[in-house]
């Protein structure tokens, strides 16, 4: 089973911090948070497993590969970021790769080593963290801006010399994003 958040049909630039598989820097952080009324409306209202993560890109970038590709989730209260720090404590890490392959296009399917399991109630944060080019192009991901007055909800981060970014950008634009669910 699956459920998918988002659908506008908006690609990330290919120098913005924010893609699914950033080569434009060294080094990337990102996190976004997924809200137990928007997972509950499509269906996961319910304990049970996250087994994977999709996202949908229009082209790889720069490479098809990233170093160091970490996906880390954990569960929370907050439906927003309250500042630009990123959050560091409680994760757990469902998906790790020494060098991660994408495709040229199309939804790129991530399936985790640990699922992550979902108590039904909270929402979720996903973070990602990788290594690219230091140059070049990312991968143009596609993105719904979440709307209304608490819609911060994707915060964002670069470097090419810190591999530990500990703040970033704030903004409402979120991956289009596919739960792949343990049935």
């Amino acid at each position: 089973d699956s459920l998918t958040i988002g659908g506008a049909n908006t690609a990330s630039a290919l120098t913005s911090t924010q893609s699914a598989f950033v080569n434009s820097a060294k080094f990337s952080k990102q996190q976004f948070i997924y809200r137990a009324t928007e997972l509950a409306a499509l269906g996961l209202n319910s304990k049970g497993f996250i087994k994977g993560l999709a996202f949908e890109i229009n082209s790889a970038g720069a490479s098809t590969y990233n170093n160091n590709y970490t996906i880390r989730m954990k569960s929370v209260a907050n439906t927003t970021f309250a500042n630009t720090d990123f959050e560091e404590d409680g994760f757990t890490t469902v998906y790790k790769a020494n060098t991660h392959t994408h495709s040229n296009g199309g939804w790129q399917n991530i399936m985790f080593m640990n699922q992550f399991y979902y108590d039904g109630l909270s929402n979720i944060i996903v973070e990602i963290t990788q290594e690219g080019l230091g140059a070049g192009s990312n991968a143009p991901t596609l993105y719904t801006a979440v709307t209304g007055t608490l819609n911060q909800v994707a915060l964002n981060g670069t470097s090419n010399t810190d591999a530990d970014i500990t703040s970033g950008s704030l903004n409402n634009n979120r991956f289009n994003t596919l739960f792949l669910l343990e049935t």
